[in-house]
């Protein structure tokens, strides 16, 4: 009776050989999934024991002899190391390092039916290129590597590789280790890689300027869903300028919106409907005003600390006419008691009349700083405080839902402005930017109001109204994933990784 043949999928969060070389026939073994970091001990470690460059080295003979083992290994997952070890450590020169690394290099060689590799961080130190056997036929590279990793990638030339992935992240500085740092701003002048029958890149930071082009250049039999994707990635990037110039003012429009009065929209008498209205349309006029919108600032601006002063100020000329109103009040009762004739009468009121006497009380005071002042108008404070006040917060949030919905809409547009760019690019054709955004402009606004039929159509996070709008707080993830063309441009739906 002939053999059965059978597969192992392993998927494994750190290691243990011993225990996997106990309960798995290694051999047996297709596709690996290993989930480790450099932050992790991959054994238990004496409190005596400070070598890191013996640790790394033990980590690497551990893998290595798995691998070896690993002779029938398909697919091959790494999610490796990322990060320092420890906060100011500082990793060992890679010639400590070197023979068990160069006893890993041999022996991942040697894997001879291993076709699709894909390394999500650093393996094992970060100037390290571990290369890969001529079985491989795919290769996804999930994390930002530095520049000498870059180096050696350039000059091998993978030899029987046919479909290359890049994806890389945005990630902040602090998390990786601070030489391999790359800002974008060297070149490889060349590439090795030649044959390649898929290549799409995914993100840019962290990416060398020219890598994209020479391995387009590189590799003429390209097919057709890589070389769209390369020419989007060219539109996006266009896309993404319209898109910071209509965001900016998108921002001061919600900002001009934000620091109006309430007088300016509201008679004391609207509704929230009417009041949505009246600011969906003072929104949409501004958005469209002509020429370049004033780059308001609502925070550092030199009229921030006059402001403070003279809200000190009112508030001392409230405090005062209160009490002058009290003290009015509290004569009227004495002249009340005296037989003198005074029109406030009830110092002490029941809980019946309470409520009506704050109002009347709320009217004096604001009639003594009428008087008093010529700092506020009737016009511009109003009779009725409260209305006025729930006036200014409803205009604040409907500045920052105005925002919101003009974001959404961007989002909407930006990928088809990506695709009409990127077929103009490669058909030879420059693109005007600037023209775009002026014929844009009135059909976004038109849109938005056609939106805005009802205050709860478009739902929205709810916003501290008391803080301007302002740019997003990812503006630059939001710019990284417009240029980097992750989206999935027949749907305009964000892309998985390939």
């Amino acid at each position: 009776m002939p053999e059965r043949s059978f597969s192992l999928k392993i998927e494994a969060y750190g290691f243990n050989q011993a225990l996997l070389t106990k309960y798995f026939c290694l051999y047996k073994i297709t596709e690996f999934s290993l989930h480790t970091s450099s932050q992790e001990r991959w054994r238990q470690t004496p409190v005596d024991y400070h070598d890191e460059t013996e640790d790394i080295n033990f980590n690497i003979f551990q893998l290595t002899a798995l691998l070896e083992d690993m002779v029938n290994l398909r697919k091959f997952y790494w999610r490796c190391g990322r990060y320092r070890r420890n906060r100011g450590s500082v990793w060992p020169p890679i010639l400590e390092l070197s023979e068990y690394l160069g006893g890993l290099q041999k022996v991942f060689l040697g894997l001879k039916h291993l076709h699709f590799l894909a390394l999500d961080g650093f393996v094992f130190h970060p100037h390290f290129f571990l290369r890969p056997p001529e079985s491989v036929r795919e290769l996804r590279i999930l994390w930002a590597m530095g520049q000498t990793w870059w180096k050696q990638f350039s000059e091998f030339p993978f030899v029987g590789l046919q479909r290359l992935f890049i994806h890389v992240e945005t990630v902040q500085r602090h998390e990786l280790v601070e030489e391999e740092w790359s800002d974008r701003s060297f070149d490889l002048g060349s590439v090795s890689v030649r044959g390649l029958q898929s290549f799409k890149i995914f993100g840019q930071s962290m990416l060398p300027i020219d890598l994209e082009d020479r391995i387009i250049q590189n590799n003429p039999g390209l097919d057709e869903d890589s070389v769209r994707h390369f020419w989007q990635r060219r539109g996006a990037a266009a896309a993404s300028k319209c898109f910071r110039k209509l965001e900016d003012r998108a921002v001061t429009a919600a900002r001009i919106l934000w620091s109006s009065l309430p007088g300016e929209f509201s008679t004391g008498n609207d509704n929230p409907a009417s009041l949505d209205l009246k600011a969906v349309k003072e929104y949409s006029q501004t958005f469209t005003s002509a020429g370049e919108l004033p780059n308001i600032s609502m925070e550092g601006d030199i009229w921030k600390d006059i402001e403070a002063n003279v809200q000190r100020e009112l508030m001392a000329r409230v405090r005062l006419c209160a009490k002058y109103t009290s003290c009015q009040y509290s004569l009227g009762a004495s002249r009340a008691h005296t037989g003198q004739s005074y029109n406030h009468t009830q110092v002490y009121p029941d809980a019946q009349n309470r409520a009506r006497l704050e109002a009347e009380f709320l009217d004096d005071c604001v009639s003594n700083m009428l008087e008093f002042s010529d700092l506020l108008s009737q016009q511009s404070f109003g009779p009725d405080l409260e209305n006025w006040v729930s006036t200014e917060s409803n205009t604040k949030q409907i500045a920052h839902r105005s925002l919101d919905t003009m974001r959404r809409l961007l989002w909407r547009v930006v990928p088809l402005w990506a695709i009409r760019f990127g077929d103009s690019f490669r058909k030879g054709r420059d693109v005007d930017i600037e023209s775009t955004i002026k014929r844009w402009i009135p059909t976004l606004a038109e849109i938005y109001e056609a939106s805005q039929g009802g205050r709860n159509r478009i739902s929205h996070s709810n916003p501290d109204a008391q803080r301007p709008p302002s740019g997003s707080t990812k503006r630059e993830e939001i710019i990284h994933k417009l240029s980097s063309s992750e989206f999935d441009w027949s749907g305009y739906t964000n892309l998985k990784r390939p």
